[in-house]
């Protein structure tokens, strides 16, 4: 159960950032600006349950502004255990754990022009893990995230 529960959170962080390396994956998503509804393309690295974070790049297509920075996610591990007698008088005790496949997570993208967004968003785990988030800039300009 243990190590299902670990690889069910491994497909389902396994999404999000930006293309450094050759070897690391990226996940395309978009920054659609809820003022204007600009869209800043945006690569989102993935990461796995023992290492959740990653990192993000977005471009503004309109001014060239390029944005990095990273994510972390918070994966939330339930802990169960239950005692059940036995036909001999004892006990017997049962641990699960159990992994959500929606894990909150946090990035905040600084630019090279000046702009700084902070998002927050909702990890879904799959393959290709999927997610969506709100984020704000530093001149108060709110944003939508969906990869």
């Amino acid at each position: 159960m243990k190590i299902l529960g670990a690889l069910f959170a491994a497909f389902f962080l396994a999404g999000c950032a930006v293309p450094q390396s050759p070897t690391s994956e990226y996940i395309p998503g978009r920054i659609v600006s809820v003022a204007d509804g600009k869209i800043m393309p945006v690569q989102i690295q993935l990461s796995t349950f023992d290492n959740p974070t990653g990192k993000m790049v977005a471009t503004d297509p309109v001014s060239g502004e390029v944005l990095d920075g990273n994510y972390t996610a918070f994966p939330a591990t339930t802990y169960t255990q239950a005692s059940h007698p036995t036909l001999f008088g004892n006990e017997t005790t049962v641990s699960t754990q159990q992994v959500s496949d929606t894990v909150p997570a946090s990035a905040t993208l600084v630019g090279n022009k000046g702009t700084v967004i902070v998002i927050k968003m909702q990890i879904k785990a799959g393959n290709p893990p999927v997610g969506f988030g709100e984020g704000e800039d530093n001149k108060g300009r709110k944003y939508t995230l969906q990869f």
